[in-house]
């Protein structure tokens, strides 16, 4: 049988949007994509200077029911941008909104929330009639962070990340800086209404995370099943920057019986800089981390690694060793965004390759070992999608059940430069 024309992993869902591809024409730049148990596809993003979450039906149709028809935007303060990074659903089926938000002055600006009702409406009961704006009491003398030259590339403030508990609070991984080269990581846990948890680290609700005195960079984290927080990001070291992760114990205390004194530093590659994006747990307690590795003039390559619960790298990944994969041969090369794991331990990557009309999503899938999954996308385990015929950017991903889904933001042509929203969905 012709594999075109059968339904196999890594096809497009012809039973979304349109063959699989969803165009919401009531929006901007997505940055986040989630599934409620309705089977909706909320997206948050930013339209103009406003946060935005859009929600899609099953069938990948705006939904109607939601906000002005399918879309909601909204500040987070009076001020100058409010940015949507993610969606999530709370155990009462209202939606949490984490983004970020800055003013004319701001260096980076500070993490926020807003919570909404099912109907799109502002939850007035959450922080400050219905969104807050997080604000840690960090100086630069508390923390001793200095600024680090790296290998030419300038430093980027990590996007924020948030993660609801099941007993309602908010874990919050962001990036705090003090100039343009000197920041700290940050992670806090927040109480249902948005107030510091004080049970957390001490009193205080959140912990500052850096690697010595290092400028250190929050890109993600995750939660083991026994409390314990995994956070992975960067260190700004003298000759690069090295992909970090380290272990935050459940009362918000560095663990450091994990790796080396609590942090494991990766350096895949003496002449390129390396980091990590996204975090997932595999059903055995094993960490696998995605990411790329960077440098001046050199492409980007996709990097892929496994690691142990106490830390160190997993022998029986990749035999112990970091994967990497160049997947286009671009000068501007492609790395790896999101990463998931599936129930069957197999691993989905997303990312995307770069070049202007050569910036397309790409999706892998890999054994729980490391190997190709030769039975996804086209027999060798990776799927391209064009989405416009200019740039085309993936920007999260989200498993749900037998299906992917990933959203992003393209570009439709060099002649039509505006910013378009889309989601896709795979099958699994």
């Amino acid at each position: 049988m012709d594999r075109n024309s059968e339904r196999h992993a890594g096809m497009l869902d012809p039973s979304f949007g349109e063959q699989g591809k969803a165009f919401p024409d009531n929006g901007e730049t997505v940055n986040g994509v989630n599934v409620t148990p309705a089977n909706h596809v909320l997206l948050a993003g930013q339209r103009a200077n406003d946060y935005m979450i859009i929600r899609l039906q099953s069938n990948g149709r705006t939904d109607p029911s939601f906000g002005q028809n399918g879309i909601v935007t909204g500040k987070f303060q009076k001020g100058f941008v409010s940015i949507g990074l993610s969606a999530s659903m709370t155990n009462d089926g209202r939606i949490l909104l984490a983004g970020r938000y800055s003013k004319p002055g701001d260096i980076s600006g500070s993490p926020a929330l807003a919570r909404h009702h099912q109907d799109g409406s502002l939850d007035t009961s959450f922080g400050d009639q219905g969104t807050l704006v997080i604000r840690y009491p960090i100086k630069p003398y508390e923390t001793d962070a200095r600024s680090t030259q790296t290998d030419g590339q300038s430093a980027t403030v990590g996007m924020d990340k948030t993660l609801l508990l099941p007993d309602g609070k908010i874990l919050v991984v962001s990036t705090h800086s003090f100039d343009y080269s000197t920041f700290v990581g940050v992670l806090a846990r927040l109480n249902p209404d948005g107030s510091f948890d004080e049970s957390f680290n001490d009193g205080k609700g959140f912990t500052v995370v850096k690697y010595q005195n290092y400028s250190t960079q929050l890109s993600t984290f995750l939660q083991q099943p026994d409390g314990n927080i995994i956070v992975a990001g960067i260190a700004s070291m003298p000759n690069g920057s090295s992909a970090l992760v380290a272990r935050i114990n459940a009362d918000g205390t560095l663990d450091t019986h994990f790796g080396e004194s609590g942090f494991f530093l990766i350096r895949a590659s003496e002449e390129r800089s390396t980091w990590i994006q996204t975090l997932a747990l595999q059903s055995n307690g094993s960490i696998i981390a995605a990411g790329f590795l960077g440098g001046d003039g050199i492409p980007l390559r996709c990097m892929l690694l496994g690691l142990t619960a106490s830390g160190t790298f997993d022998p029986l990944f990749n035999k112990g060793q970091p994967l990497i994969t160049q997947e286009d041969e671009h000068q501007l090369g492609s790395q790896w965004l999101c990463v998931a794991t599936q129930p069957d331990s197999k691993i989905v990557v997303q990312g995307n390759t770069f070049g202007g009309a050569e910036s397309d999503v790409i999706l892998r899938r890999y054994s729980a070992l490391g190997e190709p999954d030769l039975d996804f996308g086209d027999q060798t385990g990776l799927v391209r999608t064009e989405v416009g015929d200019f740039v085309d950017m993936g920007s999260s991903m989200t498993l749900d059940g037998t299906r992917i889904v990933v959203a992003g933001t393209y570009i439709k042509d060099a002649n039509n430069v505006d910013f378009r929203p889309f989601a896709l969905r795979y099958l699994a």
